[in-house]
């Protein structure tokens, strides 16, 4: 089923209090919002409140972002970042000594 997005939800808001988070812990913000806008559409059915189709409000995208949490520590996502700064730093050492040998002759004995 598909689940829409309210005109006043904004993307902008959940990146505002989710930094650190990965794609997929944005992924799973929306599925679980999504599964509560199902849920709130079969709770007002049951009420007798006739709603067709499943629409992630504001109030509820919210929710869901404020309670949600990242997947990887931020200790963990210091290490990632310093482990990548060092990979980084490798490979520019390495264009940097092919550019200095560029045009140097070797001869193999």
């Amino acid at each position: 089923m598909n689940v829409s997005l309210a005109s006043d939800a904004s993307l902008e808001d959940v990146a505002s209090l989710t930094e650190g988070f990965t794609g997929a812990d944005l992924a799973a913000i929306l599925t679980d919002a999504g599964l509560a806008a199902i849920h709130e559409l079969l709770d007002n059915q049951e009420n007798g409140v006739p709603e067709t189709e499943p629409c992630i409000s504001k109030e509820l995208l919210m929710s869901v972002t404020r309670k949600a949490r990242p997947s990887t520590p931020a200790d963990e996502k210091m290490r990632y970042d310093r482990e990548f700064g060092e990979f980084v730093s490798s490979r520019k050492s390495i264009s940097t000594k092919a550019r200095e040998s560029k045009g140097k002759k070797v001869t193999l004995a």
